[in-house]
């Protein structure tokens, strides 16, 4: 036999119809929406916590991290506050303070984290961010950022539910 007649000599992918009296254990049933509406559930609890969108760069770099971002919170319950971009840290600062949000989500193009986060990061949490996000896969970033204060990290592919989750945790322990 050959090995593809080896490999299926037990059923398709290791599989097996039982024999007589062998028990089978079912397999769970439930909605694959459940975790996510357990989250948003929880984030109302939490009163629909505001996230702000810090927009940093101009508006053509921008502009897709925004819009995954604007979709992206409300699965969780939060509010999404969103203002124009800007590429100066202090009015970015400034206006996140007035969005009366805890969460920042900075949403930049990758060429511009390595510099601009670690100035964005103490300018943000001086106008009272209890968590800072951002938005992007700077995959060889990550450590440098993490250190310059990002909490959290949200991209196209991640654990929507970890995520989300991490912030409303991290919400929760600073409340």
């Amino acid at each position: 036999m050959s090995e593809v007649q080896d490999g299926l000599s037990g059923g398709l992918g290791g599989f097996r119809r039982p024999g007589p009296g062998e028990r089978v254990t079912p397999l769970d049933r439930g909605r694959l929406a459940t975790p996510f509406e357990a989250l948003r559930a929880r984030g109302e609890a939490l009163g629909s916590p505001k996230v702000a969108l810090v927009a940093f760069g101009t508006a053509s770099e921008v502009r897709p991290r925004v819009e995954y971002a604007r979709a992206y919170f409300p699965v969780g319950g939060f509010e999404v506050v969103e203002d124009e971009s800007t590429e100066s840290v202090q009015v970015a600062a400034a206006r996140f303070a007035n969005s009366g949000a805890k969460v920042a989500v900075i949403c930049g193009a990758d060429a511009r984290y390595a510099t601009a986060v670690p100035e964005l990061v103490p300018g943000l949490r001086a106008a009272g961010a209890r968590v800072i996000v951002l938005a992007g896969r700077p995959k060889d970033l990550w450590e440098a950022l993490a250190a310059a204060g990002v909490d959290v990290f949200i991209a196209a592919g991640a654990d929507a539910l970890a995520a989300l989750g991490a912030v409303q945790e991290r919400l929760e322990v600073l409340a």
